[in-house]
């Protein structure tokens, strides 16, 4: 009768410390789950709003651009683009002619010369990739957007008119405006808000 009872004690004193490890092993990983699946959407989120400001912004360097290229005033294009230099989130910013030589630029160095896509420091971007891009806003007419592979990066590309040369009359088109924009910081401040939150939930 004793060892029966001593067994039984044994088990309720097994069962009291396996189930609450259990549930906490459950609720840690159904918890870590939610946190991956949350991180994701939230990831896919961030880059949607991302692009829609962007794009937003892009309109608008777009039109100052344009009203000043028809003005044949490529100082004050100039500016628009040393301008954009002070946007944290913003590496590099560049007007080129129909060729891809660069007529102005977020730094005074690159004008003059021939587009260098590697020197745009876009690790995770294949050349052929944004000549496509380039080409494909010429062609249409309309912005186009794409992501690095690394999803860090994101470069625009919209077209405008290009200077007037001596006896012409009308705009010249071939124009097009390339930005390039650095989320790992955003990203990472949005990614710890998240954090945050969760640790709470944890807790």
């Amino acid at each position: 009768m004793k060892m029966k009872t001593s067994s039984q004690t044994t088990k309720r004193r097994s069962l009291r410390f396996w189930l609450p490890a259990l549930l906490l092993l459950f609720a840690v990983g159904g918890g870590l789950v939610l946190y991956v699946f949350e991180a994701r959407m939230h990831a896919i989120q961030f880059e949607a709003d991302f692009s829609r400001n962007q794009m937003l912004r892009d309109v608008r360097i777009q039109a100052d651009v344009e009203r000043w290229v028809l003005r044949n005033d490529l100082e004050l294009v100039q500016s628009i683009f040393a301008e954009l230099g002070v946007i944290p989130e913003l590496k590099s910013a560049l007007f080129l002619d129909a060729t891809n030589n660069v007529l102005a630029a977020t730094r005074r160095e690159y004008i003059g010369r021939p587009l260098d896509i590697l020197g745009l420091s876009l690790d995770h971007l294949e050349p052929e990739q944004l000549r496509a891009a380039m080409q494909t806003a010429r062609q249409t007419m309309r912005g186009v957007s794409l992501f690095t592979r690394d999803r860090n990066s994101l470069i625009a590309c919209f077209p405008t008119s290009l200077p007037l040369q001596p006896g012409e009359l009308e705009a010249r088109r071939g124009g097009v405006i390339l930005v390039s924009y650095d989320l790992r910081p955003e990203k990472a401040a949005s990614l710890r808000h998240l954090q945050t939150e969760f640790l709470f939930y944890f807790a």
